[in-house]
């Protein structure tokens, strides 16, 4: 479940307290019960999603709609040629929307953040995308906070948590106060027991709103709809016309 890394403790880490982490059926029945520490970013299915873009585009529109008139005029071999043509570029299409998005999450578990974490009573370093919530975490002056949690020790602590709030100033925290996923710790050092992860933190709810937000096209794709707009009018006119 988490690296086997073992960073061995130091005076200026030690908590005042003996620290006993979460046992990994802690961590499972935890895991079970909040889920991972990931936000989720993209709703439904990533392959259905790229079909549905390469589908309702007005140029793949429009050649459908030829495809139709060939068909209609008897034309079959044309018609065909064109299904043809039209499933061969769709199918690259997806293909290569498909392998960014496994090489942009091979690129995100690359960089994967690690947090330093007690489990079992040892401080190990695991990615924070396998926190759960009830684990005791240290942060140092730098790192980013991995999820919202309570501190319960802290040195000199204060963090930037201008993600949230759009305020420059960083805010001096102490035990018992609240931290939340995404915020810097700008000085000092804290011992913290994650209280909510993944899209149940303060910013997870964030985006989560934001996602509800309908997404607008380019400036670029909405210059080539009113293009293929225009010339499948004229199309239409001059087919009218002959």
């Amino acid at each position: 479940m988490f690296s086997k890394i073992i960073v061995s403790p130091d005076k200026s880490s030690r908590s005042p307290h003996a620290i006993q982490g979460l046992s990994e059926q802690a961590v499972s029945s935890s895991r079970a019960e909040h889920g991972q520490n990931i936000l989720d970013s993209r709703a439904g299915s990533p392959l259905f999603t790229t079909v549905k873009e390469v589908v309702l585009e007005p140029m793949f529109l429009l050649l459908v709609l030829a495809c139709a008139v060939y068909f209609g005029m008897g034309k079959t071999e044309e018609g065909i040629t064109l299904v043809v043509a039209l499933l061969i570029v769709s199918g690259i299409s997806v293909y290569q929307a498909i392998r960014s998005d496994r090489a942009l999450g091979a690129l995100r578990e690359l960089t994967q953040p690690q947090a330093q974490v007690w489990r079992g009573s040892q401080r190990v370093s695991i990615p924070t995308q396998d926190l759960v919530v009830g684990d005791t975490v240290l942060v140092a002056e730098g790192e980013r906070i991995p999820a919202d949690a309570r501190i319960l020790d802290s040195q000199d602590f204060s963090v930037d948590e201008a993600i949230l709030t759009g305020e420059a100033v960083t805010v001096h925290k102490t035990s018992s106060q609240s931290v939340f996923a995404g915020t810097h710790t700008a000085s000092g050092s804290a011992t913290l027991t994650i209280t909510a992860v993944g899209s149940q933190t303060e910013l997870g709810k964030i985006g989560r709103s934001i996602a509800t937000i309908p997404s607008e096209k380019t400036p670029l794709q909405r210059q080539i709809s009113r293009f293929v707009m225009n010339m499948a009018w004229i199309g239409l006119g001059a087919f009218a016309v002959v």
